[in-house]
């Protein structure tokens, strides 16, 4: 095969893969058209390796392969040599692809990926030639993936700091039947779920940042709560949940932000008492190991879609439900993410 017709072989591997790379960092809907139903092909391609998602290294790879096999093929002084370079490049982005991109059922753009790294692979091998001319291959190709690397970090450090959400491949699992701590579904038109341990007082924080926006922006949100119940935020949990089975989430809640007492059996008890419970009736519903048991279960299945202690909020936006940044304001996050106007006096 001549070197022009194995570096155009080369190309078409590179753009295969180039378009992969391209759905995946700047066409995510395109990715999740070709990978269907499987949620874990689109995981694959967001996958952290350095700091970047697999999809950045697979747009960069590609990328700087492109450079190389168009310039073989187009007969560039500095790349008439670049066969054995090309080999080498394509099996190793094959092998990167292979150990990278894992998913479990049917992946399209993995497969496509691998292909185009073979193709790559055996453009190069068959165009492979000794001449004297220098070849510049590698250094195109590494300045080619550098551009990419750098550009996609900075562009993704930059969304972090204004826009640190992220993106919830499915909704929080909802039953209908949550403790409402503030808003209404007739008035409210945003709806906020926050997962908290209560025993942890940066939930406590959360919590009143979340109450707080409903007394600035007129009733934006309707605040929908899931306990996550560790050993030691159980107690606190479960006077939630006998809270929420007497319809008195609310004042309990705010009760609770209010009293500044221990969170173990006999604080969360007392609280109780002062919410209006009576003993009796309380502590029957308070040592229900059917209940604990099922807050243990909710708390696993909660950590499992990501929703860890001692918070985490999710929001449900008109582009789909955003999972806050739990490290920066909640406040901020939120009224950023709905455009909330604070109501004027």
């Amino acid at each position: 095969m001549t070197a022009r017709n194995a570096g155009i072989l080369a190309t078409l591997g590179s753009l295969v893969g180039l378009g992969i790379g391209l759905s995946s960092t700047i066409l995510p809907d395109k990715l999740e058209s070709l990978c269907g139903q499987n949620s874990g092909c689109v995981a694959a391609f967001e996958e952290s390796v350095l700091g970047l998602s697999a999809g950045t290294w697979i747009l960069g790879l590609f990328l700087g392969m492109l450079w190389a096999s168009a310039s073989l093929a187009l007969g560039r002084k500095g790349y008439t040599q670049s066969g054995k370079t090309l080999a080498v490049l394509g099996l190793g982005t094959l092998c990167f692809v292979a150990l990278k991109l894992k998913a479990e059922g049917s992946c399209t753009p993995c497969t496509a990926s691998m292909a185009g790294a073979a193709l790559v692979a055996a453009g190069g091998f068959l165009g492979r030639q000794e001449t004297e001319d220098p070849d510049r291959s590698f250094g195109a190709f590494l300045t080619a993936m550098a551009l990419v690397l750098i550009s996609t970090g900075a562009l993704a450090q930059a969304r972090a700091l204004t826009q640190p959400w992220s993106d919830l491949r499915e909704a929080p699992a909802l039953s209908g039947r949550e403790a409402v701590l503030d808003g209404s579904a007739s008035a409210s038109k945003n709806k906020v779920v926050l997962f908290a341990d209560f025993s942890d007082r940066l939930s406590d924080k959360a919590l009143a940042a979340l109450l707080q926006i409903n007394k600035d922006h007129e009733n934006a949100i309707r605040l929908l709560f899931k306990p996550l119940a560790t050993e030691n935020g159980m107690p606190i949990s479960m006077g939630l949940h006998c809270a929420k089975q007497r319809g008195a989430s609310r004042s309990f809640a705010k009760k609770m932000l209010m009293d500044r007492s221990q969170r173990d059996d006999a604080g969360v008890n007392a609280l109780a008492l002062r919410s209006g419970f009576k003993q009796a009736e309380f502590m029957a519903c308070f040592e229900d190991e059917g209940a604990r048991r099922k807050l243990s279960s909710d708390r696993l299945s909660a950590e499992k879609a990501g929703f860890e202690a001692p918070f985490s909020v999710a929001v449900e936006t008109t582009e789909g439900w955003k999972k806050l940044d739990s490290s920066k304001s909640v406040s901020a996050q939120i009224t950023a993410l709905l455009g909330l106007q604070k109501a004027e006096n």
